[in-house]
Order: C-alpha cells, then structure tokens, then sequence
C-alpha cells in the first residue's frame, strides 16, 4: 500500500516571544504547542486522520523541515503528501519552488485542496483525491514553478490574524463577571495569548455586531450592568458624558449633547467603574473570583 503523510509547519518564534512577553519556559513552550494544535486542527479539518499528520516546528534553533526531508529520503512514486496550504512549503517563494521540485522530482504526489475550483484542487496539485497522479507534462511543471516563484504565500510569521471565537467570548464574559484573573484570560485549556493579544481581542469583539445582544444576554442572566466595566481605558469624550449624566441629565439627552452612540448597558457600566473607588474594585475582584472555575479553565499539556 502507497503511503500517504499530511504535512504542516509553524513558526515558533519561541525565544523572540519570551523575551518580547516577558513570559516562562512553561508558558513560551504552551504557545507554542498552541500553534502546533492550531495546525493539525486545519489538516484535520480536511479529514485526515492524526496518526498521518507530521508537523515540523521552524525557530532559529530547528531551521531544517526534519518531516518533510524524512519524506524525501523514504517516499517515492505513488506515495502522497497533503498539505493544507502552499505556505506549509516555504517561508519565502524560493523555498516553496525549491520544496515543490524535491516533491516532484521524488515522483512523490501532492494534494493540495482549493476548495473554490469545481474539482476540489488546487492547480499546484499533483495528485487527486483518489491518490492518483496528474498528467503534469515537463512544459506543463516548469509553468507551474514559474506561477510559484510569484505566488503570495500566506506568512508563518508575524502578528496572526485577531479572531474572536467562541471560546474566547465566554473566556470574555468570564473575566468580565470578575470569576477569573488576567492570567487565566490570557492562558487557559482553549488558547494562550499575550495580554496585549488579549486587550486587542476584547477591543475587536466590543466593536463587533454581535457584542451588544451578547450584553444583553449576560444583563438578563447576571444584572452585568451593576458590575463595573472591567477592559478598557476611559476616553475623555465618555468622561464628559459621565460628568453630563452625573449632572442629571438624561442619557438620552447626554448622547445627543456628546454626539455619542453607545449601549445603555455598557454606558452603566463605564459610569460604575469611574466612580467606584478603587478600593472596592479590589474587594469586589477578590469576593467574586471563583477558584473552582479557574482550576478547570487550566491547559493540560506534555512538557516533554
């Protein structure tokens, strides 16, 4: 029987995020066995069993792909890699046209899905999805490596892409309702991020269409809007409003005179954080965390 691997790759930037963050070995290695989980969920999204799936780790420490040049060394004709994206080849256009070549040159088969074309593959693909191989003629590759020399390759590296999931809403709520501390919010069983991350995530989700029913979601289940507004700075505009607002004017009215369109719920919210003392934000975070709860939000993982 043919084999057949699937194959990913992450960037760690383990000891630039370290230092950056200011975090432990324990908490540098947990993101990093965050992206590789991250990777294997997007091959497996491809219904490819995990005992397959080899995912090699690049930092500047471990520059070599030891899974991909153990593919090379022991795979041959008939035998398939699947990779989920080109960007799983290379860093840079040079390396994915160099590791395109090995592949091919090995008369080792490439599935490479792109899901908007009628037959499912991407036209880089060497292979379908019955493990069969392409007509690929000479003329017909070297056009192929030629497209890839100028393909824009989606970067290992650098600042990913924010997106508020529903773990990280109900992480949200959670610290929001004062049951859990900064450090579980950033770290926990569904991601680990920084607290910059973090603070850029609960901005991104406060703007979002689907914040405000979720306020109100947790008003009618916890009276949230008794509990002072836990993320974010005050803007001096809203400090106006504030003072408008303590003054005795309608909320209503307040808007109009700020030119501020804002949520009645949230609104109360800020109000109750500018005004109660910080003394008793200390109490009401220490009588509202819930230890029972934080326990079970903590990773599990192999430090091996």
């Amino acid at each position: 029987m043919n084999k057949v691997i699937a194959y990913g790759c992450v960037v760690s930037g383990f000891h630039s995020t370290k230092a950056a963050d200011k975090i432990t070995n324990a908490e540098a290695e947990w993101r990093l066995h965050t992206k590789v989980a991250d990777e294997v969920k997007k091959i497996r999204n491809m219904f490819v069993s995990e005992d397959i799936i080899r995912i090699d780790v690049i930092d500047s420490f471990r520059k070599h792909r030891k899974h991909l040049e153990e593919a090379l060394r022991t795979m041959s004709y008939g035998d398939t890699i699947i990779i989920a994206s080109l960007s799983s080849l290379g860093l840079n256009n040079d390396e994915l046209v160099e590791n395109y070549k090995s592949i091919f040159n090995a008369g080792i088969g490439l599935l490479v899905p792109d899901y908007k074309n009628e037959n499912g593959l991407s036209v880089f693909a060497t292979t379908d999805y019955s493990f069969s191989a392409l007509s690929i003629s000479e003329e017909e590759f070297k056009v192929l490596c030629n497209q890839l020399s100028f393909q824009t390759i989606t970067s290992l590296r650098g600042r990913k892409k924010l997106e508020v999931t529903d773990e990280f809403k109900e992480i949200y709520w959670k610290y929001e309702r004062y049951a859990i501390d900064p450090g579980t919010a950033c770290k926990n069983k569904f991601y680990a991020i920084s607290k910059n991350t973090f603070r850029r995530l609960c901005d991104v989700y406060e703007k979002s269409k689907g914040y405000e029913e979720d306020l109100e979601e947790q008003e009618s289940r916890y009276n949230i809007h008794e509990i002072p507004k836990r993320h974010g700075v005050i803007s001096p505009e809203l400090e106006a409003m504030i003072h408008t607002v303590a003054g005795g004017a309608d909320f209503e009215d307040a808007c109009a005179l700020h030119g501020i369109t804002i949520n009645l719920t949230h609104f109360m919210r800020i109000y109750a954080k500018f005004y109660m003392p910080k003394k008793f934000i200390v109490k009401l975070t220490n009588d509202r965390r819930d230890y029972d709860l934080i326990e079970s939000l903590q990773p599990s993982y192999d430090k091996t």
